[in-house]
């Protein structure tokens, strides 16, 4: 078991305030918990009350209080007129964008997804792999398109969408389960739910070059993606969305091809540009 050391000393910088437990292989348990809390917030659109917090997360109520308490007075969360409900903040949508105003790949990205768009007549996105889920970074919405179908910041599992299985496809199948469990989350009724069908649909993928999927993350959506080659192995993928009444196999092949001539072209640009 790690070791935990209880530090009293004055606050400076790098330590832990009075009272922060530490754990060697775990960090400040405060710490922790206070990301734990935001990230159980970025889940739900919901207001959440103290007694859903401390069901989903197991945090003590008397921690959760102070938790916070202290998130709200730093623009983190705010909370409903009565003060019971919570949700997430200002701050979380300031340090989102700024992660995106230091990301040196997106204005390469953003013209990328405007071609993309216009010659292929769809909405565009980029996303970037981050463990098992993909998190949509940029969209472009088709001109015809009636609704919104993913927004910056939205996370998906990558087994579910197109964008994810082409960057799963960078990775060897002995990556694959070590990442994935057996059996996966389905989202819906399409969703391939077994580890063994998935590395068989990834073997297709890194044949032929491109990833593609219908309904199975968003009902009523058939989806293409390839991977950007600026980074070895790829994290990030462009994807067309598009209407599956409209997805023929003649409209699939044509936006697979557009997608692999630009996707190849951006790669060549960031490699160029010494973006790693």
């Amino acid at each position: 078991m790690a070791r935990q050391v209880r530090d009293t000393a004055p606050t400076r910088a790098g330590s832990t305030t009075a009272g922060d437990t530490v754990d060697a292989g775990a960090g400040v348990k405060s710490a922790r918990r206070a990301i734990e809390l935001l990230e159980t917030f970025a889940a739900d659109r919901a207001w959440t009350s103290l007694s859903d917090l401390h069901a989903r997360t197991g945090v003590p109520r008397s921690s959760l209080h102070g938790l916070l308490r202290t998130l709200h007075d730093l623009g983190w969360i705010e909370s409903d007129e009565g003060g019971t409900r919570f949700r997430l903040g200002v701050r979380a949508l300031i340090c989102g964008t700024a992660y995106l105003d230091r990301d040196p790949a997106l204005p390469y990205v953003t013209d990328a997804l405007e071609r993309l768009r216009e010659r292929s007549g769809f909405t565009t996105h980029y996303a970037r792999r981050s463990g098992d889920d993909v998190v949509y970074l940029e969209t472009r919405e088709s001109r015809h398109s009636v609704h919104l179908i993913s927004r910056v910041g939205r996370t998906l599992p990558a087994h579910a969408t197109a964008l994810g299985k082409a960057l799963l496809a960078e990775l060897t199948d002995d990556e694959i389960a070590r990442l994935l469990p057996a059996r996966l989350p389905a989202l819906t009724e399409h969703t391939v739910t077994s580890r063994d069908a998935l590395c068989t649909e990834l073997a297709g993928i890194r044949a032929r070059g491109y990833a593609t999927e219908s309904e199975q993350g968003t009902p009523g959506v058939a989806c293409a993606a390839v991977a950007i080659g600026y980074r070895i192995p790829a994290t990030d993928a462009l994807s067309c969305s598009m209407p599956v009444d409209k997805a023929t196999d003649a409209t699939v092949r044509r936006v697979c091809a557009l997608l692999r001539e630009i996707t190849e072209e951006l790669g060549a640009q960031l490699r160029r540009a010494g973006i790693r």
